[in-house]
């Protein structure tokens, strides 16, 4: 990846739904069985991937799992190698960039599209991220909050 400048987009939150399917009674015992044997290899490749210097963007499975969840990417990417800091910049400037977008997205600066969610407290409490958001700008125009 590093050779060829691929981009990795890791959906480490896939596994969570893998779990929580695991875990399920209602799913047959065979099929959960199959499912605890899998494990979560995605979060030590995204390990491995950080410490290589592997270009990351977030992105998530939605609606495979419901929308707004996709914010525990932050959560996983900053618990397995990455900084806060650098989990926000793959869900901004990078994801940006690795969509050809990055003179339109993922940075605040003039002539861009205004795309802000406001935040209470620490941007890098990404476990309260969700309770804490208090506005959303999409192309500057107030759309939540």
């Amino acid at each position: 990846m590093l050779e060829h400048g691929t981009w990795l987009v890791p959906t480490l939150t896939a596994g969570d739904t893998t779990e929580e399917m695991a875990a399920d009674p209602k799913i047959p015992e065979p099929v959960r069985e199959k499912l605890r044997t899998l494990g979560r290899p995605e979060l030590e490749s995204f390990r491995r991937a950080a410490e290589a210097g592997v270009k990351v963007a977030m992105g998530t499975d939605c609606p495979v799992a419901p929308h707004g969840t996709n914010l525990r990417e932050l959560v996983l990417m900053a618990e397995k190698g990455y900084t806060p800091s650098q989990a926000l910049v793959a869900a901004t400037s990078s994801a940006a960039e690795l969509m050809g977008l990055q003179d339109e997205l993922g940075t605040l600066a003039p002539g861009k599209r205004a795309d802000v969610v406001v935040l209470d407290g620490d941007p890098f409490d990404f476990e309260k991220m969700p309770d804490r958001i208090r506005a959303v700008y999409k192309d500057g125009v107030r759309v939540i909050g």
